[in-house]
């Protein structure tokens, strides 16, 4: 007959299995910080360090950012706020950089994952409209959105395509003005969004320009 110590191991067992830890971190693998070190790993100029030149410490940078805003709503408004005051700045030339550190952080399964893509989306979508008259840009903006959250992440497209349902042709149509660049640089086989037609084809061909 099991023994009531077997029993609570094999509890134990069971409530370890349902805890979500971070995709960073392995069960059962826990490495706590003394002050110090949290106030360093924290600290405001490290972190801008890692975001503002990604692609000179991927995957790293990946890997801390993702560790930090797991299941934290006040840290993870803290570091995609970073990452889209990088955006924002942004010359073409470094977007998919900051875009591919960007798709990984709204990539986490946790509880928040809906609210964090919501959020970004929203605030994205001002940024990428304030940039709209620099073509390549626009174009390297728009195919992250379309190509990279719409096709591939599913909160985005619950998103995107709740906010086409419920405000287009509205004065709070956040996503109008994106068809209407598709069409006005003439990218071959767009059809009529809605929201895009759930097109993955919208971004068919790339623009010749400059910004």
């Amino acid at each position: 007959m099991a023994s009531l110590l077997d029993a609570e191991q094999a509890l134990q067992a069971v409530i370890e299995e349902q805890v979500m830890y971070p995709p960073t971190q392995a069960a059962g693998e826990v490495f706590t910080l003394d002050e110090i070190d949290q106030s360093i790993l924290l600290c405001e100029a490290f972190l801008r360090h890692l975001i503002k030149e990604p692609e000179n410490c991927m995957p790293a940078a990946s890997q801390i950012l993702s560790h930090i805003i797991w299941e934290n709503r006040d840290r993870s408004e803290i570091i995609l706020g970073m990452v889209k005051d990088g955006i924002s700045s942004a010359t073409y030339d470094k977007l998919d950089a900051l875009f591919k550190l960007l798709g990984d952080l709204l990539s986490i399964e946790d509880s928040i994952a809906p609210e964090r893509v919501a959020s970004t989306i929203r605030e994205l979508l001002i940024i990428f409209e304030d940039k709209k008259k620099l073509p390549k840009s626009t174009e390297t903006n728009l195919a992250f959105l379309i190509h990279k959250l719409y096709d591939k992440n599913r909160y985005a497209k619950e998103y995107l395509d709740h906010l086409y349902r419920t405000t287009a042709g509205t004065p709070n149509d956040m996503l109008e003005w994106i068809e209407e660049w598709l069409l006005k640089h003439h990218y071959h086989g767009i059809q009529t969004p809605g929201w895009l037609l759930q097109s993955s084809e919208a971004i068919y061909s790339g623009y010749d320009g400059s910004d």
